[in-house]
């Protein structure tokens, strides 16, 4: 058998069972720096605070050499290929469970320098198809029964709520007229979510829209926005469509305009829950 050339070797993805950590910096930096071409100090941050607490966990290289190795393999011309190789490796070595609280890791990573590409939307949504992972649903829902909201199932507790609905519509709002979400646009939606469910507490909160965000980048075969609309004006009493108009409002002015886009999503949203044109 003949020995690989230098430039096979060059070539073939470097990956084996001793490397998953540099894997994970691999993909962290590649949604990082790949979806938009920066790397901001608090990204740099939050990949090594993700690194830290899987390292814990594994017990294998330190953080500092996987970051080091993955920047090596991020900079090589096969990048693409070891950055695949490093997908299906997590895919084929970890738990569905651990596949999802790297999607969790990923959002926190995207949401570093304060915005919400649609490149990183796009890029978490191809791995959670690769790895097989349907954002978290066993997990949802948790906090529905020790906090009253109007928006409660009627029958037995599911992992996706009308909660997850309302956020749902306000996401797609903020994001999909301008394929851009700020932090502003969050905080304005966690905000007004936390209003409806007052009694949850402020992570759990922060977990519905994270869990919404993981589901709307897998595409609208995983929850289809007409669905929710119809949801959330079945449980919500009419008296409180108003409401909810106020503040589809106040979210489109999060990032200190609202888009013509958005008000066509508003005014249809006001023509679904029954409310005259001049509502909205």
């Amino acid at each position: 058998m003949e020995s690989p050339s230098s430039d096979d070797a060059q070539a073939r993805p470097v990956h084996d069972r001793q490397h998953l950590l540099r894997d994970l910096a691999l993909i962290y930096l590649t949604l990082a720096h790949g979806t938009d071409e920066d790397l901001t100090d608090d990204e740099v941050d939050t990949i090594a605070d993700e690194l830290h607490e899987w390292q814990e966990e594994m017990r294998q290289e330190s953080v500092l050499s996987a970051i080091k190795g993955a920047l090596a393999l991020y900079e090589r011309e096969d990048a693409l290929d070891q950055v695949n190789a490093a997908i299906k490796g997590v895919h084929e070595r970890l738990s569905e469970e651990d596949r999802q609280l790297i999607l969790d890791d990923l959002v926190e990573i995207a949401m570093a320098d304060g915005r919400y590409m649609h490149e990183e939307s796009t890029f978490i949504g191809e791995l959670a198809d690769a790895w097989d992972v349907s954002a978290g649903e066993e997990d949802r829902g948790h906090w529905a029964s020790g906090a009253w909201t109007v928006l409660q199932n009627e029958g037995p507790a599911e992992s996706w709520t009308p909660v997850h609905d309302l956020a749902l519509i306000y996401l797609t709002l903020a994001y999909e007229t301008d394929k851009d979400l700020d932090e502003d646009e969050v905080d304005a939606i966690t905000a007004k979510i936390s209003e409806w469910i007052p009694g949850a507490e402020n992570e759990d909160v922060l977990g519905v829209v994270r869990e919404v965000m993981e589901t709307y980048v897998q595409g609208p075969r995983r929850r289809v926005f007409a669905e929710s609309v119809d949801a959330v004006g079945e449980v919500v009493p009419q008296h409180q469509h108003e409401a909810l108009l106020a503040d589809l409002r106040y979210v489109a002015e999060a990032d200190g305009v609202i888009l013509d886009a958005e008000r066509r999503i508003i005014r249809d949203l006001a023509d679904a829950w029954g409310l005259p044109a001049e509502e909205a």
